[in-house]
């Protein structure tokens, strides 16, 4: 991504490890009470496992996002001028 300033791209990297981190403080508890079978399953989901794996998706995705952003930031260190 072509960013318009250091500032720019590294308030990105921030952003998104702050969401990853609401989601993660968010989707724990909810995976968590899952697997103990405190969370009532979604109508049609065959089992507790799969229902938790649906959430923690959620959690991968966004740290998918953070780790693809580490990698422009740093690009962005390495940029010749």
């Amino acid at each position: 991504m072509n960013w318009k300033s250091n500032k720019e791209c590294f308030t990105q990297l921030f952003n998104m490890a702050n969401a990853l981190k609401i989601t993660v403080e968010n989707n724990i508890p909810e995976i968590i009470n899952t697997l103990d079978g405190k969370t009532k399953l979604i109508e049609g989901c065959p089992s507790k496992n799969s229902q938790a794996e649906l959430v923690f998706r959620h959690i991968q995705k966004k740290f998918k996002y953070v780790s693809e952003m580490m990698k422009e930031a740093e690009d962005m260190i390495w940029k010749k001028d």
